[in-house]
């Protein structure tokens, strides 16, 4: 694994996701289009990645520190961490999840597209075909298109989501200011 995971911290080092399963199998220019899609994360310690039963099309990576796999009883049945040959696979990557995924120490994850990467894996390996068909090729350009449009409103859906978030709590925070003001009895002087 060497020099690229201690560099894990430089989310622009793309040498940390070149060797990543099944990222390290992309062409170049696929490999490029995709590591513009990795989102990359500092998680604490607690936090679940993804709940047993979920299916949320993302392929999870972890690449600092370390994740408990826990069953529906809340008991540890597996363990990853990060360096070893199982970090470079995304983690439980089976839809719907048979477990759940929590972070046992502070940690880095990089999370991807289930769908873009299979679409770019699936281009890959028309276009490495001698006989490619074209109408394929034009169905692939298509749907990788689209996929690309996919994932830019669903960005843009997140960034209205987590403003309406921050918005909520704004104004929780501004009626409990309200609350303990008006809450005080009147004086009738």
């Amino acid at each position: 694994m060497g020099k690229a995971w201690r560099t894990v911290n430089k989310v622009s080092d793309k040498a940390v996701f070149r060797e990543l399963v099944p990222l390290n199998s992309l062409s170049d220019e696929h490999f490029m289009e995709i590591s513009k899609h990795i989102v990359v994360e500092d998680v604490s310690a607690g936090r679940y990645l993804f709940g047993e039963g979920d299916h949320d099309n993302r392929s999870v990576y972890l690449l600092d520190g370390k994740v408990n796999f826990v069953d529906a009883s809340g008991r540890v049945t597996g363990v990853v961490n990060a360096r070893t040959d199982p970090a470079r696979y995304p983690l439980a990557n089976q839809q719907p999840r048979l477990v759940s995924a929590r972070v046992a120490s502070r940690s880095i994850i990089a999370t991807i597209d289930s769908t873009l990467l299979d679409v770019l894996l699936t281009f890959d390996q028309t276009s490495a075909s001698k006989t490619v068909n074209v109408g394929v090729q034009a169905e692939l350009d298509v749907l990788l298109t689209r996929f690309k449009l996919y994932v830019h409103n669903a960005r843009r859906l997140e960034e209205a989501c987590d403003d309406a978030r921050q918005a909520r709590m704004e104004l929780e925070g501004d009626m409990e200011k309200l609350k303990t003001r008006f809450a005080r009895p009147l004086s009738l002087k």
